[in-house]
């Protein structure tokens, strides 16, 4: 079998252990990791030995106090330490058609089993208790709905995950999937015939308009801010900027921007005035001012209810953590710059919610930047191949 094909696979793997129902998907989590691990390992090339040993370094302390304190919560640290292992993740061949293609599924499964269970479907309600079970979904029992139209803005659908920023937090990872997948088939050495390229700019509309009725039918404020950036910037070209040029994509997507930025602008400042938003920045600054040095430094803390990517990395590793978190970050933009937008779509999403810190995100975080690397890799070298000899 051809590594690519290998490759594809273990990703493939790794994007559907997160959508496995609960009983397997721990089990799931260890199998794909290992396998990850293995094939890391197993790389030619070692790149950034001295900043990824900086990074580990700085984590080093909390997933000390981790191993005393809570290791429970160790697993937290898989995805992202296998992401400084394996980045920039030169060797890893993944074909974008099969992934694109999963992915586009994995998101129709969510959004239609969203709309299903807001309207009460019971076989859809049974399923989901059986195979995604939680013993906090009564927080967000919200009820059901008769209309999906008229619900809107006045009702949160949370899906098979129950809580509806979970499932937004998902859905929009799985469409950077998607996303970055359709933008290297576009961009491959392929010459698509005029109909296929018309089809495929339909399916990638069609997507996003899916996504942003699912993300708005959540009340996610957090996950339709990050789409807004991630549309925004992916769209968005400077040197053509100041020329005074502008393409048609950028005039698109800076409309739709703007509609959705006017759909959501109440619920913005809500949340940051006396909603959700405001009691995770006071709990944060709160804590920030009761711990002392040492903790601050070097976390230490699992069970302060932050619900922020920020928050979590300070209560868990300290600053030392989040300095460590945030050179993770740098490291990926200044060698992938493809993900731009995805680094701009983190920041945004760690101010209301968690990403790389979240067990059930951050592994799809994960594949996020696998593929995304592997799709730059492979377009320099289709480029180079290109060039004369």
């Amino acid at each position: 079998m051809k590594r690519d094909t290998l490759d594809t696979i273990l990703v493939m793997l790794c994007m559907l252990t997160p959508v496995s129902p609960g009983i397997f998907a721990k089990k799931l989590v260890i199998i794909s990791s290992a396998l990850l691990l293995l094939r890391i390992l197993s790389s030619r090339n070692i790149f950034y030995v001295l900043k990824k040993l900086l990074i580990i370094l700085l984590f080093i302390p909390g997933v000390i106090l981790a191993i005393f304190n809570s290791p429970d919560n160790l697993i937290r640290f898989v995805p992202i330490l296998l992401m400084i292992l394996g980045f920039p993740f030169y060797d890893f061949k993944v074909r974008a058609r099969p992934i694109k293609i999963l992915s586009f599924y994995i998101i129709i499964y969510f959004i239609v089993t969203q709309v299903l269970l807001a309207l009460g479907n019971s076989s859809l309600l049974n399923f989901r208790e059986v195979w995604y079970p939680n013993e906090y979904g009564y927080v967000w029992n919200y009820g059901f709905v008769d209309s999906i139209v008229s619900s809107l803005g006045q009702f949160r659908a949370g899906g098979l995950y129950y809580n509806p920023n979970t499932l937004a937090s998902v859905i929009i990872l799985y469409y950077f999937i998607f996303y970055a997948s359709s933008q290297y088939i576009e961009q491959s050495s392929i010459n698509f015939s005029k109909k296929k390229i018309n089809t495929r700019k339909i399916i990638n509309l069609f997507m996003l308009a899916l996504v942003s009725f699912s993300l708005f039918f959540t009340g996610s404020r957090t996950a339709m801010v990050a789409l807004i950036g991630y549309i925004g910037v992916q769209n968005f070209n400077t040197a053509l900027f100041k020329k005074l040029q502008i393409k048609k994509n950028t005039l698109w997507a800076g409309l739709f921007c703007l509609i959705f930025l006017f759909l959501i602008f109440d619920r913005i400042l809500e949340g940051a005035s006396t909603g959700s938003l405001h009691i995770k920045f006071t709990i944060l600054m709160n804590y920030l001012s009761e711990s002392n040095s040492l903790k601050l430094l070097f976390g230490g803390t699992y069970n302060k209810h932050f619900d922020t990517e920020y928050g979590n990395w300070i209560g868990a590793y300290g600053f030392l953590g989040l300095l460590a978190w945030f050179i993770t970050l740098r490291m990926i933009y200044r060698t992938i710059p493809l993900t731009k937008p995805l680094i701009v779509a983190i920041l945004l999403s760690a101010v209301g919610a968690t990403v790389l810190y979240g067990l059930l995100t951050g592994s799809i975080m994960l594949a996020v930047v696998l593929i995304s690397s592997s799709y730059w890799w492979q377009t320099q070298e289709e480029e180079k191949n290109k060039k004369p000899l």
